[in-house]
């Protein structure tokens, strides 16, 4: 302890972990154990489980140092895979009291809203004690301002959301994800800019096409090769930036974007998540074919591997290939030793590409696998595809079934049915749609900053189209009875 505390970091870190190796448990001694590991091996410290347990009993942790050495929640932040397993398997657990768990789950109730499951405030007083946390003092700054919004305390939300926004150079790519539709729940614009650093394949996709649209009445090179300053607007996006070349050339070459797939998925040794990665990007660019012919490669190259069957079948469906898809996803629960789980993700994947039927076949078939403290988000989904068909009287008898679950007031993630984030994301690749836009602004919280916004959202095109959104919007705020946010829009309409 004295040799690392007077500056001598190698000998100090050797000696202390001599020290652990040999059973030595004093508190102090541990804790600065932890904080060596985090600088001499930073986020690929690999820490035996053995180590873990006395870091446990000391009241230190190496999470956020090393990456093997978080809960499977705060790892699911930057994996949603994960994200969605450990949804349905922690179903009906106690709620958490721990900053750093519940900052995950910030993470994967939004995922699991995002998917079609209940609103993102709702999700997570599923899944933590939001009273505890707002109390406990210092919380991970990507997840601050939902969690304080949760609890009612919209003042430091606000100044905590600040905070994060300032700080988010510095955040994962999953942690930026957070704050991005924090800003979009709030109507604030500054979502999209930072949008653009989220790294799914899907957001890289839709994003593209975005710029795609944006610039496609500008000139381009014989190559196809983007404007300058949209290129410079790739560079310093955090995406994957293999992937973002793959989605820039799909626009103009679709076989030239193959050829950078195969490169891309060639490069690893194991390519199963490159393959499903493709995949995934080729179904947000609204490509379902080469969906699924990158999806079945990495189900024939890992045929017992249940997410890779399960993407399969979901890219057939998107194919139109109904009888196969039904036959992959009941693979995939058979290979995954959890299949009511596995049904129940099919059903959202299904219900949120705009399939209730298909997600009620899914869903009916994994509500009898699942104990019934694991079977809430499943029923939120089949409540909602009887919804959309139509059939009142199933809705109400799913829901008289339902037990009682803590509620959020005020989430706004819940409102007008579509949510806020497929608001934000239409809003970002299409510049005048004018509904989209106006949702965002009416789930702020007033309307004091609608004449900045507005003057921004409605100059961004032809003077034409531009009075055409205003319109629109005029109309859309005089639904709600929003007589200020009408005003502020006429005037700016009588502007243009």
């Amino acid at each position: 302890r004295w040799l690392w505390t007077a500056g001598s970091k190698r000998a100090g870190y050797r000696w202390l972990q001599a020290y652990i190796e040999r059973g030595g448990r004093d508190g102090a001694s541990v804790r600065l154990y932890a904080e060596a590991v985090g600088w001499w091996r930073g986020l690929d410290a690999e820490v035996p489980a053995m180590v873990q347990t006395a870091l446990a009993e000391a009241g230190a942790t190496l999470c956020g140092t090393a990456r093997d050495a978080c809960p499977d929640v705060v790892r699911a932040v930057d994996d949603p895979g994960l994200a969605r397993r450990l949804w349905h398997r922690t179903d009906g657990l106690a709620r958490t009291r721990s900053p750093i768990e519940a900052a995950g789950w910030v993470s994967v109730g939004l995922r699991v809203w995002r998917d079609g499951g209940r609103g993102w405030l709702h999700n997570l007083a599923q899944r933590v004690d939001i009273d505890a946390i707002a109390s406990a003092g210092e919380l991970p700054l990507f997840a601050a301002p939902t969690l304080l919004r949760a609890a009612g305390q919209k003042q430091r939300a606000r100044a905590a959301l600040e905070l994060a926004v300032e700080g988010a150079a510095i955040l994962t790519a999953g942690q930026r994800q957070v704050v991005a539709h924090e800003l979009a729940v709030r109507g604030d614009p500054r979502a999209v800019g930072l949008g653009y650093r989220i790294a799914s394949p899907t957001d890289a996709a839709v994003d593209v096409r975005r710029l795609n649209q944006y610039w496609s009445r500008l000139p381009r090179g014989q190559d196809g090769a983007w404007p300058l300053h949209a290129t410079r607007a790739l560079e310093s996006a955090g995406w994957n930036q293999e992937l973002v070349a793959i989605a820039a050339r799909h626009a103009v070459e679709p076989a030239a974007s193959e050829r950078l797939a195969r490169d891309y998925a060639g490069s690893a040794v194991l390519s199963t998540a490159r393959l499903l990665e493709v995949a995934e990007l080729y179904r947000g660019l609204g490509d379902p074919a080469r969906c699924r012919r990158w999806a079945e490669r990495a189900a024939e190259l890992a045929p017992r591997d249940a997410d890779a069957v399960l993407a399969y079948g979901l890219c057939a469906h998107a194919s139109g290939d109904g009888p196969a898809a039904e036959i992959l996803i009941t693979r995939a629960a058979g290979l995954s030793g959890d299949a009511g789980a596995v049904y129940a993700r099919a059903a959202a994947e299904l219900l949120g590409r705009g399939d209730p039927l298909a997600a009620l076949q899914a869903g009916k078939r994994g509500l009898g696998l699942l104990p019934r403290g694991r079977q809430r988000v499943l029923v939120d989904v089949l409540i909602e595809a009887n919804r959309r068909l139509d059939r009142q009287r199933q809705v109400a008898e799913l829901k008289a079934a339902l037990p009682a679950t803590a509620e959020v007031k005020d989430d706004s993630t819940d409102r007008e049915g579509d949510g806020v984030a497929s608001w934000w994301r239409v809003a970002t690749w299409n510049p005048m749609a004018a509904k989209p836009r106006a949702l965002l602004l009416a789930a702020g919280e007033g309307a004091e900053q609608l004449p900045l916004e507005l003057a921004v959202i409605l100059v961004v095109g032809p003077a034409d189209q531009a009075r055409v959104a205003a319109e629109a919007l005029g109309r859309f705020f005089e639904g709600r009875g929003m007589d200020e946010a009408v005003r502020v829009v006429e005037r700016i309409g009588r502007g243009i």
